[in-house]
């Protein structure tokens, strides 16, 4: 959970020190709604502190940062030779996928 706009208002606050979620918003160019909801989830994983209207990075912040871009950076398993091989001789795979993923589509009323 470390979005662009995160890691820009912690450039920002890096830079600054301080900011009002004003001042944020139109240092990023996105809406108060949205920079509200921002620094709030920040401040609740732990980044941010919050004193009065100004927020500040917290003093463990890069620990959280951490951790949530190992998340992300972890890679997916391989599939297996086994898996690969059958999808190699099944022709009417590419059309199973097509129609496979759509299944759910047809049954909503």
């Amino acid at each position: 959970m470390n979005s662009k706009n995160q890691q820009a208002a912690i450039r920002y606050l890096q830079e600054n020190g301080e900011a009002t979620p004003r001042k944020l918003a139109d240092a990023l160019g996105v809406t108060n709604k949205k920079i509200h909801n921002l620094l709030q989830n920040m401040q609740g994983y732990g980044r941010l502190s919050r004193e009065g209207k100004k927020y500040r990075l917290a003093p463990n912040w890069q620990e959280k940062v951490c951790i949530a871009k190992s998340i992300l950076e972890r890679q997916t398993a391989p599939k297996s030779v086994a898996v690969q091989e059958c999808r190699r001789n099944w022709k009417g795979y590419q059309v199973h996928k097509i129609f496979g993923s759509s299944r759910g589509a047809g049954n909503r009323f």
